[in-house]
């Protein structure tokens, strides 16, 4: 997401984010499983071929560890976070399906900064409507700066009474300087800038939120999704994002695999 004015949402409480891997420990097991010189040979879009947007997704992967398959719902804050959620709900089906559970839902809403009173509307009504369905859900997004946006979300979440985690690819600062209703719930994968490289691409995600041009029903706007935009997309970058997706999701999914010790020292 990205910020208009930079407003820490910890004013109020803080708390002890919840418990993050060891550093050292975390760096030496991602590198013994992921070869991300030849993950980058992979990849075909720009998006992902960055080592350090690369390091930070594998890193959010490993601290999700096997508890991404708790998560009933993996809902993105759009449209941003849409590659990302796409990402994790890849990797979360493949972790389902090995130990019988049902494919997580996977969901789309248009977060903003903040939330339009309209938008914020739609929100509630799709979150009541769905509620039942939801069960745990993991709230993704890309970038958290100010956590002004993210909080608006929260809020609407907290209100219906649904059980969320939530999960970034970078903020801009350390997790104990956010509101605690953010850090007790929150993980990451780096303090830096990666995720807001992801910020704003359009033409990979397929849709954007949208806003009022002169003479257009507002209600056109008053919806809890993005749209769908095609003069903003192009059809052969949105495939190539969707494949480096796939691809990503087949390797970064052994970081969450049953099959592998995230707390055991490596040999």
């Amino acid at each position: 997401m990205k910020f208009d004015s930079l407003e820490i949402s910890g004013q109020a409480e803080k708390t002890d984010a919840v418990k993050r891997k060891d550093d050292a420990l975390a760096k030496k097991k991602i590198a013994k499983v992921i070869d991300f010189k030849q993950l980058r040979k992979m990849i075909k879009t720009e998006l992902f071929s960055r080592q350090e947007t690369l390091e930070d997704l594998s890193r959010l992967v490993f601290e999700l560890g096997d508890k991404i398959t708790d998560y009933d719902t993996i809902l993105s804050d759009d449209a941003s976070g849409r590659l990302v959620s796409r990402l994790l709900w890849e990797i979360s089906s493949t972790e389902r399906k090995k130990i019988a559970k049902k494919t997580a839902n996977g969901y789309f809403i248009a977060g903003g900064q903040p939330i339009k009173r309209d938008n914020d509307k739609a929100i509630t009504a799709f979150l009541e409507k769905n509620k039942q369905k939801l069960g745990k859900t993991l709230l993704v997004t890309e970038y958290i700066e100010s956590g002004k946006s993210i909080m608006s979300l929260i809020k609407l979440l907290e209100n219906e009474g649904i059980d969320f985690d939530v999960a970034t690819v970078s903020m801009h600062f350390p997790p104990q300087e956010y509101n605690r209703r953010l850090s007790k719930r929150l993980y990451y994968g780096s303090e830096g800038p990666s995720g807001e490289f992801l910020y704003g691409h359009p033409l990979f995600a397929g849709v954007r939120k949208l806003r009022p041009i002169a003479g257009e029903p507002v209600t056109r706007h008053e919806s809890a999704h993005p749209y769908a935009h095609k003069d903003w997309t192009e059809e052969g970058l949105v495939q190539e994002a969707r494949e480096d997706i796939k691809v990503l999701s087949s390797e970064l999914s052994k970081l969450s695999s049953s099959g592998f010790d995230s707390t055991r020292e490596t040999q």
